[in-house]
């Protein structure tokens, strides 16, 4: 077995046990010279999206990782916590004093990055101290730049009462698809056999999965923006929002960037309704 195999399999042996039961994406940086501009970039996306994993001192060739080490490991360490401190770069330190340490791999020293995936109330997290410049995600295993429309969604949907909890006055039960909302409950039964609102009428029940709320202090009650997409009929959702349209896409794959999707259904009527005719119930 050759030195850079061996190799190879180590690294590939850390990572694993950095994620663990955890899938997270890995990006990996050479950083030669110091903490690169574009890891600010990374954490930024991997915040925003599902988390990651970004190790330093590891490049990428011809498909394969290769580790390089870094000469001053124990400075960078210092460099990028002090960085993450400073608001004037990152709109929140989303990692903590465990997140990023120095691995040895082959005799040779790599920094391991953490980045959490992050809070809806702390999102987006931008850098540069603007969220319509600094704001990024992650599609196919790239760091992808925000538009103002992706910003303005992500702080709207900071708020500790998110858009689908919003009470919808004088839409109630009799807006849901009872055939639809019975359907649902078997398949709520299935896969939560023991949960006590398998014994609730429809309205506790809806109440319970926050399709449908009362406010103590207003006294306002309905059905919910997420009760009524879910669950609306079609007349009730289109009273709401007149161009109500979903447009369904199946991605069996994220390897060809070039493809938008495998297979596409434009559907008018309530969620579940589209989950029917899709692969999933």
């Amino acid at each position: 077995m050759s030195s850079d195999t061996v190799v190879t399999n180590l690294l590939d042996t850390l990572i694993e046990r950095l994620q663990g039961s955890e899938t997270l994406e890995v990006e990996v940086k050479l950083a030669q010279s110091g903490i690169p501009k574009s890891l600010w970039e990374t954490v930024s996306a991997f915040a925003n999206t599902n988390g990651g994993w970004i190790l330093l001192g590891v490049k990428e060739l011809n498909s394969r990782l290769e580790v390089e080490g870094l000469s001053k490991a124990s400075k960078m360490l210092d460099d990028f916590y002090n960085t993450l401190r400073s608001s004037q770069k990152i709109s929140y330190p989303i990692c903590n004093a465990q997140d990023a340490r120095i691995e040895t791999v082959d005799g040779k020293e790599i920094l391991v990055i953490r980045v959490p995936e992050a809070p809806r109330q702390q999102r987006p997290i931008y850098i540069n101290g603007n969220p319509y410049t600094g704001t990024y995600v992650r599609r196919h295993t790239g760091d992808h730049h925000c538009t103002k429309p992706e910003v303005d969604r992500m702080m709207r949907e900071a708020s500790d009462v998110g858009a689908d909890s919003a009470i919808l006055p004088g839409f109630n039960l009799d807006d849901t698809d009872r055939d639809a909302l019975a359907r649902y409950r078997r398949l709520d039964q299935t896969l939560h056999p023991g949960e006590p609102r398998n014994t609730y009428d429809d309205l506790r029940f809806m109440t319970a999965i926050g399709g449908y709320a009362r406010d103590r202090g207003t006294g306002k009650e309905g059905l919910t923006v997420a009760g009524l997409l879910l669950l609306g009929t079609d007349q009730a959702i289109r009273e709401w929002r007149s161009r109500h349209i979903i447009d369904y896409r199946m991605i069996l794959t994220e390897d060809d960037p070039d493809k938008r999707w495998d297979d596409r259904v434009p559907w008018e009527g309530n969620l579940f309704g589209l989950l029917k005719i899709s692969i999933f119930v």
